[in-house]
């Protein structure tokens, strides 16, 4: 199943009372419609077939943010940027090297929500066994895609991480779901990475397109295809 196939079943469900959608527009409602089921599907279910052909692995550069005084009293701060493709994460490890010794660290993945429980206050005296993993969401800190935050403890389960080590260009790898390939109407070679959701994805676009129609502008901006241009994918885990 290539991208104008669906564009030709697309077309052929919408005819009758919308014809004229151009190219553009086709490949950006079946694009939509495609991120919008697979979404859905990574969010809730682990199907194989989907993280199979969507996982991938990344190793970032971490910059450490601070030393001593600031509020996680007991945690090493690192952030860093995920890939722009970032849909899901699904597991991350911090590799710290120093002079004397590597650190290599698991990471609990832990929504955003929850990071006052990692601040040290009177009341509250953290102690992390391993590494947290905070996926920004203010997304006003970067202009250059989703940010993240890790806490390292410094009494941690794997030993005393001393907090005048220097660390020699630290990375995490993270393994994650990336978004779906674009859909392109006038592709009639390249297959489709959901073929098995051919259905379910003209079904979807049709409808977004027959709703366009209605008070929503129709988009023909060819640069809009990719849904990690939009605002619609932030990521809840």
């Amino acid at each position: 199943m290539t991208g104008k196939k669906l564009a030709d079943q697309f077309r052929i469900s919408v005819e009758a009372v919308a014809p004229g959608f151009l190219d553009s527009e086709v490949s950006y409602f079946l694009t939509q419609a495609q991120f919008s089921i697979i979404k859905q599907l990574v969010a809730y279910y682990k199907l194989t077939d989907v993280y199979s052909k969507l996982l991938e692995r990344k190793s970032i550069l971490l910059t450490r943010e601070s030393d001593s005084g600031n509020v996680w009293q007991d945690s090493i701060v690192f952030s860093g940027i995920l890939p722009n493709d970032f849909l899901k994460l699904i597991s991350a490890v911090v590799k710290l090297n120093s002079s004397l010794t590597q650190y290599i660290l698991k990471c609990d993945i832990t929504p955003y929500s929850y990071m006052n429980r990692f601040i040290s206050t009177t009341t509250n005296n953290p102690f992390l066994e391993r590494p947290v993993f905070f996926i920004n969401q203010d997304d006003s800190l970067s202009t250059t895609g989703k940010t993240f935050i890790i806490l390292v403890g410094k009494r941690n389960f794997f030993g005393t991480i001393p907090l005048t080590t220097e660390f020699i260009y630290p990375h995490v790898s993270i393994d994650y779901v990336r978004f779906p390939n674009d859909i392109d109407a006038t592709d009639d070679v390249t297959l489709v990475q959901f073929p098995e959701f051919s259905d379910e994805i003209v079904q979807l676009a049709s409808k977004l397109a027959l709703d366009s129609l209605y008070g929503v502008q129709r988009v023909a901006n060819p640069n809009f295809n990719n849904p990690s241009n939009n605002n619609n994918n932030n990521n809840d885990d």
